[in-house]
């Protein structure tokens, strides 16, 4: 699983420290290049949506569980 928090911390300092010229950002190996204010705060946004999901995940679990009543 993805460390979400550290994507997302990447991509806040890299916004924080916009000038108006392309930015490089590099995360667990993986890097990109914004060049654009709207493309980082996409993807902050994307990665936001994603750790969301993953921390509201909830396990379920069968607790009743009843076979049909066919009839010959």
């Amino acid at each position: 699983m993805a460390d979400y928090a550290a994507i997302i911390e990447a991509i806040d300092a890299a916004i924080t420290a916009w000038a108006g010229k392309p930015v490089a950002l590099a995360e667990s190996g993986r890097s990109v290049t914004y060049r654009s204010l709207n493309e980082p705060l996409d993807a902050r946004r994307y990665y936001a949506k994603l750790a969301i999901t993953a921390a509201n995940k909830k396990p379920f679990k069968i607790s009743h569980f009843k076979a049909g009543g066919a009839r010959s």
